[in-house]
């Protein structure tokens, strides 16, 4: 999955600058999707971005708890970041699956966004082609 730095969605549902597209079937009512979006980041490195991200997390998602953090390589050889986390959005509690990478002063970020009953099993679909993910 190749995003160009320069990309910006402006046709996104959920929020200005944000692109997504449903996974699975509507469960709960509530869509599993995939969100895409970049973000100005200036000169911050992917560990710096990590971190911000780690910080704010909490401000951004309520009842925000980290399960995982690490990294992994792209299939270009860049470094990935990825998260795995739950919280409570939109009134419910959802499972989360965050990868980015940074290039060019973007950061460049999809995640997968499921209930939490069924993060597994969306996962071991979805998360390969996360892992994809690179910056042109």
């Amino acid at each position: 999955m190749t995003i160009g730095t320069n990309w910006v969605a402006h046709h996104g549902g959920f929020a200005e600058g944000i692109e997504v597209w449903a996974v699975a079937t509507q469960e709960d009512d509530f869509m599993p999707n995939v969100n895409v979006l970049t973000q100005a980041i200036g000169d911050m490195t992917l560990e710096d971005y990590s971190a911000l991200s780690l910080r704010n997390a909490p401000l951004l998602i309520a009842d925000f708890r980290l399960l995982e953090s690490r990294t992994a390589r792209g299939p270009d050889g860049s470094l990935l970041a990825v998260l795995d986390f739950t919280g409570t959005g939109v009134g419910r509690r959802l499972h989360f699956l965050a990868v980015w990478t940074v290039r060019d002063g973007r950061a460049i970020v999809a995640t997968l966004t499921t209930p939490v009953g069924s993060f597994d099993r969306i996962r071991a679909t979805i998360e390969p082609y996360l892992l994809t993910l690179a910056a042109s």
